[in-house]
Protein backbone atom coordinates (compact mmCIF):
# COMPACT_ATOMS: atom_id res chain seq x y z
CA UNK A 1 0.00 0.00 0.00
CA UNK A 2 1.12 3.96 -0.75
CA UNK A 3 1.71 7.01 1.07
CA UNK A 4 -1.80 8.39 0.70
CA UNK A 5 -3.92 5.91 3.24
CA UNK A 6 -4.57 6.72 5.96
CA UNK A 7 -6.22 10.46 5.88
CA UNK A 8 -8.65 12.22 2.48
CA UNK A 9 -6.95 13.55 0.52
CA UNK A 10 -7.89 17.06 -1.77
CA UNK A 11 -6.88 16.91 -5.53
CA UNK A 12 -7.05 20.61 -7.19
CA UNK A 13 -8.15 20.69 -11.49
CA UNK A 14 -6.98 24.20 -12.55
CA UNK A 15 -9.43 24.60 -14.99
CA UNK A 16 -9.08 27.70 -17.73
CA UNK A 17 -11.03 29.22 -20.87
CA UNK A 18 -10.24 26.65 -23.65
CA UNK A 19 -8.73 23.70 -21.89
CA UNK A 20 -9.44 19.95 -23.26
CA UNK A 21 -12.27 18.61 -21.11
CA UNK A 22 -10.72 14.89 -21.34
CA UNK A 23 -7.54 16.46 -19.98
CA UNK A 24 -9.21 16.96 -16.86
CA UNK A 25 -12.41 14.96 -16.50
CA UNK A 26 -10.59 11.74 -17.89
CA UNK A 27 -8.52 12.19 -14.72
CA UNK A 28 -11.06 13.29 -12.45
CA UNK A 29 -13.70 9.82 -13.12
CA UNK A 30 -10.57 7.89 -11.47
CA UNK A 31 -9.97 9.95 -8.96
CA UNK A 32 -13.22 9.84 -7.68
CA UNK A 33 -13.53 6.17 -7.78
CA UNK A 34 -10.80 5.66 -5.33
CA UNK A 35 -13.30 5.45 -2.45
CA UNK A 36 -15.90 3.95 -4.22
CA UNK A 37 -13.77 1.07 -5.64
CA UNK A 38 -11.72 0.31 -1.91
CA UNK A 39 -14.73 -0.08 -0.55
CA UNK A 40 -14.89 -3.40 -2.39
CA UNK A 41 -12.10 -4.54 -0.33
CA UNK A 42 -11.88 -6.68 3.03
CA UNK A 43 -10.79 -4.91 5.27
CA UNK A 44 -11.53 -1.38 3.14
CA UNK A 45 -8.54 0.83 3.12
CA UNK A 46 -8.85 4.33 4.42
CA UNK A 47 -8.97 5.94 0.86
CA UNK A 48 -10.87 8.62 0.11
CA UNK A 49 -10.02 11.88 -2.61
CA UNK A 50 -11.81 14.97 -2.10
CA UNK A 51 -11.68 17.02 -6.34
CA UNK A 52 -11.95 20.73 -6.38
CA UNK A 53 -12.15 22.84 -9.41
CA UNK A 54 -10.38 26.14 -9.17
CA UNK A 55 -10.11 28.76 -12.03
CA UNK A 56 -9.51 32.24 -12.37
CA UNK A 57 -13.23 33.04 -12.84
CA UNK A 58 -16.20 31.51 -11.63
CA UNK A 59 -17.55 30.12 -14.75
CA UNK A 60 -15.16 28.31 -17.47
CA UNK A 61 -15.82 27.38 -20.70
CA UNK A 62 -13.74 24.58 -21.90
CA UNK A 63 -12.53 24.18 -26.01
CA UNK A 64 -15.11 22.06 -26.26
CA UNK A 65 -17.99 24.39 -25.03
CA UNK A 66 -18.62 22.74 -22.04
CA UNK A 67 -19.48 25.22 -19.15
CA UNK A 68 -17.72 24.71 -15.76
CA UNK A 69 -18.65 26.51 -12.03
CA UNK A 70 -15.50 26.30 -10.37
CA UNK A 71 -15.64 25.78 -6.71
CA UNK A 72 -12.52 27.90 -5.81
CA UNK A 73 -11.39 30.89 -7.42
CA UNK A 74 -7.20 31.87 -7.01
CA UNK A 75 -8.02 34.17 -3.85
CA UNK A 76 -9.67 31.19 -1.52
CA UNK A 77 -7.98 28.04 -3.04
CA UNK A 78 -8.34 25.96 0.09
CA UNK A 79 -4.58 23.68 0.56
CA UNK A 80 -4.39 21.04 -1.65
CA UNK A 81 -2.74 17.35 -1.88
CA UNK A 82 -1.96 17.68 -5.23
CA UNK A 83 -2.66 20.18 -8.07
CA UNK A 84 -3.48 19.29 -12.02
CA UNK A 85 -3.40 21.26 -15.22
CA UNK A 86 -4.92 20.17 -18.33
CA UNK A 87 -3.86 21.68 -21.83
CA UNK A 88 -5.63 23.33 -24.92
CA UNK A 89 -4.74 24.55 -27.99
CA UNK A 90 -1.15 26.36 -28.46
CA UNK A 91 -3.08 29.45 -28.83
CA UNK A 92 -4.88 28.62 -25.90
CA UNK A 93 -2.23 27.71 -23.58
CA UNK A 94 -0.03 30.54 -24.59
CA UNK A 95 -2.70 33.26 -23.17
CA UNK A 96 -2.46 31.25 -19.99
CA UNK A 97 1.36 31.31 -19.83
CA UNK A 98 1.18 35.13 -20.91
CA UNK A 99 -0.94 35.66 -18.21
CA UNK A 100 1.10 36.54 -14.71
CA UNK A 101 -1.79 35.85 -12.47
CA UNK A 102 -1.55 32.41 -14.01
CA UNK A 103 1.99 32.13 -13.36
CA UNK A 104 2.00 33.61 -10.12
CA UNK A 105 -1.10 31.16 -8.38
CA UNK A 106 0.57 27.69 -10.47
CA UNK A 107 4.02 29.03 -8.72
CA UNK A 108 2.54 29.76 -5.63
CA UNK A 109 0.36 26.16 -5.21
CA UNK A 110 3.98 24.88 -6.13
CA UNK A 111 5.96 26.49 -3.17
CA UNK A 112 3.36 25.07 -0.98
CA UNK A 113 3.08 21.90 -2.31
CA UNK A 114 7.11 21.20 -2.58
CA UNK A 115 8.06 21.13 1.53
CA UNK A 116 6.08 17.72 1.77
CA UNK A 117 6.84 14.69 -0.12
CA UNK A 118 3.16 13.42 -0.22
CA UNK A 119 2.37 16.18 -1.97
CA UNK A 120 2.13 16.64 -6.24
CA UNK A 121 2.09 18.50 -9.11
CA UNK A 122 0.45 17.29 -12.71
CA UNK A 123 0.14 17.74 -16.13
CA UNK A 124 -1.93 16.82 -18.95
CA UNK A 125 -1.04 17.27 -22.98
CA UNK A 126 0.32 20.72 -22.99
CA UNK A 127 -0.63 21.80 -19.76
CA UNK A 128 2.87 21.16 -19.35
CA UNK A 129 3.72 24.62 -21.26
CA UNK A 130 1.49 26.54 -18.93
CA UNK A 131 3.61 24.93 -16.06
CA UNK A 132 6.80 24.93 -17.39
CA UNK A 133 6.40 28.86 -18.33
CA UNK A 134 5.30 29.21 -14.55
CA UNK A 135 8.98 27.67 -13.39
CA UNK A 136 7.14 25.19 -12.05
CA UNK A 137 9.08 22.22 -14.37
CA UNK A 138 12.32 23.44 -13.84
CA UNK A 139 15.05 20.67 -13.41
CA UNK A 140 12.41 17.77 -13.73
CA UNK A 141 12.17 15.57 -16.64
CA UNK A 142 8.82 15.86 -18.37
CA UNK A 143 6.21 14.99 -21.46
CA UNK A 144 3.47 16.44 -23.30
CA UNK A 145 1.08 16.09 -25.97
CA UNK A 146 3.12 14.26 -29.00
CA UNK A 147 1.98 16.05 -31.89
CA UNK A 148 2.34 19.33 -29.91
CA UNK A 149 5.80 17.97 -28.66
CA UNK A 150 8.02 20.11 -30.87
CA UNK A 151 6.23 23.08 -30.63
CA UNK A 152 6.15 22.83 -26.61
CA UNK A 153 10.15 21.92 -26.79
CA UNK A 154 10.60 24.60 -29.01
CA UNK A 155 9.21 27.54 -27.01
CA UNK A 156 10.87 26.41 -23.40
CA UNK A 157 14.30 26.27 -25.14
CA UNK A 158 16.45 27.52 -22.57
CA UNK A 159 14.66 26.67 -19.61
CA UNK A 160 16.38 23.99 -17.49
CA UNK A 161 13.94 21.10 -18.60
CA UNK A 162 14.15 17.80 -20.06
CA UNK A 163 11.76 16.55 -22.62
CA UNK A 164 11.00 13.01 -22.65
CA UNK A 165 9.48 12.57 -26.05
CA UNK A 166 8.44 8.43 -25.98
CA UNK A 167 6.62 8.25 -22.09
CA UNK A 168 2.63 8.24 -22.06
CA UNK A 169 3.64 9.76 -19.21
CA UNK A 170 6.37 10.80 -16.64
CA UNK A 171 7.05 11.04 -12.94
CA UNK A 172 10.11 12.76 -11.70
CA UNK A 173 9.92 13.09 -7.64
CA UNK A 174 6.81 15.35 -6.95
CA UNK A 175 6.14 16.11 -10.48
CA UNK A 176 3.85 14.41 -12.69
CA UNK A 177 3.64 15.19 -16.91
CA UNK A 178 1.10 13.12 -19.08
CA UNK A 179 1.31 13.21 -22.70
CA UNK A 180 -1.77 14.32 -25.07
CA UNK A 181 -5.40 13.97 -23.56
CA UNK A 182 -6.39 10.94 -22.98
CA UNK A 183 -3.08 9.84 -21.59
CA UNK A 184 -3.87 12.11 -18.38
CA UNK A 185 -6.41 9.38 -17.36
CA UNK A 186 -3.32 6.69 -17.91
CA UNK A 187 -1.14 8.93 -15.94
CA UNK A 188 -3.70 9.51 -13.14
CA UNK A 189 -4.23 5.24 -12.53
CA UNK A 190 -0.48 5.18 -12.21
CA UNK A 191 -0.42 7.78 -9.22
CA UNK A 192 -3.74 5.87 -7.95
CA UNK A 193 -1.13 2.58 -7.75
CA UNK A 194 1.55 4.81 -6.71
CA UNK A 195 -0.23 6.36 -3.53
CA UNK A 196 -2.29 3.49 -3.10
CA UNK A 197 -1.13 0.24 -4.52
CA UNK A 198 -1.63 -1.64 -8.05
CA UNK A 199 -4.83 -3.54 -6.66
CA UNK A 200 -6.90 -0.35 -5.59
CA UNK A 201 -5.83 1.62 -9.47
CA UNK A 202 -6.99 -1.84 -10.77
CA UNK A 203 -10.11 -1.79 -9.19
CA UNK A 204 -10.58 2.05 -10.25
CA UNK A 205 -9.73 0.85 -13.84
CA UNK A 206 -12.62 -1.96 -13.84
CA UNK A 207 -15.11 0.18 -12.51
CA UNK A 208 -14.43 2.99 -15.09
CA UNK A 209 -13.89 0.03 -18.00
CA UNK A 210 -10.42 2.02 -18.83
CA UNK A 211 -8.43 -0.26 -20.99
CA UNK A 212 -5.60 2.25 -21.24
CA UNK A 213 -1.86 1.00 -20.03
CA UNK A 214 -0.83 2.55 -16.47
CA UNK A 215 2.19 0.38 -15.60
CA UNK A 216 4.72 1.24 -18.55
CA UNK A 217 4.70 4.59 -19.44
CA UNK A 218 7.14 3.51 -22.44
CA UNK A 219 4.28 2.01 -24.06
CA UNK A 220 3.83 5.22 -26.31
CA UNK A 221 2.11 4.92 -29.57
CA UNK A 222 1.80 7.96 -30.22
CA UNK A 223 5.51 9.28 -30.29
CA UNK A 224 6.37 7.71 -33.52
CA UNK A 225 5.94 9.91 -36.16
CA UNK A 226 4.38 12.52 -34.12
CA UNK A 227 7.53 14.43 -32.77
CA UNK A 228 11.64 14.54 -32.87
CA UNK A 229 12.94 12.22 -30.44
CA UNK A 230 16.26 12.90 -28.66
CA UNK A 231 15.41 10.82 -25.75
CA UNK A 232 18.95 9.11 -24.22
Amino acid sequence: MGDWIGSPKTIGFFLWPGFTVLDAFGPMEMFGKVAFASADFKPPPAASIKLVIIGKEKLVVAQEGTKIQVDHTFDDCPELDALLVPGGSPDDVTTQANDPAVRNFLAGQYQKLSPDPKKFFMTVCTGAFIAAKSGVLNGHTCTTNKMAFDWVKAHTAGLPIKWKCVARWVADGKVWTSSGISAGTDMSLAFIAARYGDELAEAVRHFGEWNGEFKDPSQDPFAQGNCTCDDE
